[in-house]
C-alpha cells in the first residue's frame, strides 16, 4: 500500500472514525454500520483503484433477512454497503476527495478527512428520512450530482 494512502487512512481513523463512533457506528475500516430497530445505516470508505483519492458510499438495508449481493444471507453485524444494491449513494457529488494533489504533510490529510466528516451530515439526514437523494438522471444508482428534496 502506498505511503500516501496509509497516511490518508490514518487521517480518517483520527478524524472521521471518532465521529462515527460518537454517532453509534461499529465496524472497522473501510466498513461501518449502525444497527437500528428497522434498518441498518451503512457507510463504506472507497479508495480510487488508481490511487490518490477516496469517497464515502452510503446505503440502508433492513435489520433482518439481509441478502447479500450473491443471494447469500448476511448477519447484521457483517452487512456492507454492497449488500444493499438498490439503495446506495455516494457522498458529496460522487467525486473523489483527492489527496494525491495535496502538498506533503499530515495537516493536509487531516483537513481532507474533516471534509469527509462534513459529508456525514447529509448521510444522517438521508438515514433519518428527512431528505430523499436523487441524481440528476433520476436514478439512485449512478451519480452526477444530488437534487435534494427536504
Amino acid at each position: 500500500m502506498p505511503a500516501d494512502r496509509k497516511g490518508m487512512i490514518e487521517a480518517l481513523q483520527n478524524n472521521l472514525v471518532p465521529v462515527l463512533r460518537q454517532r453509534g457506528y461499529t465496524g472497522s475500516h473501510p466498513h461501518y454500520r449502525r444497527i437500528g430497530a428497522t434498518h441498518i445505516d451503512l457507510i463504506t470508505i472507497q479508495f480510487d483503484k488508481w490511487g490518490g483519492g477516496f469517497r464515502g458510499e452510503i446505503a440502508k438495508c433492513p435489520s433482518r433477512n439481509i441478502m447479500g449481493a450473491c443471494g447469500i444471507p448476511v448477519i447484521p453485524s457483517k452487512a456492507k454497503v454492497w449488500d444493499s444494491a438498490d439503495n446506495r449513494h455516494f457522498l458529496g457529488k460522487g467525486e473523489w476527495l483527492r489527496y494525491d494533489d495535496l502538498p506533503p504533510g499530515k495537516d493536509h490529510l487531516a483537513h481532507l478527512a474533516l471534509e469527509a466528516v462534513k459529508q456525514l451530515d447529509v448521510a444522517e439526514l438521508w438515514f433519518s428520512g428527512q431528505i430523499e437523494l436523487k441524481y440528476s438522471n433520476g436514478t439512485t444508482r449512478f451519480l452526477s450530482h444530488f437534487l435534494w428534496r427536504v
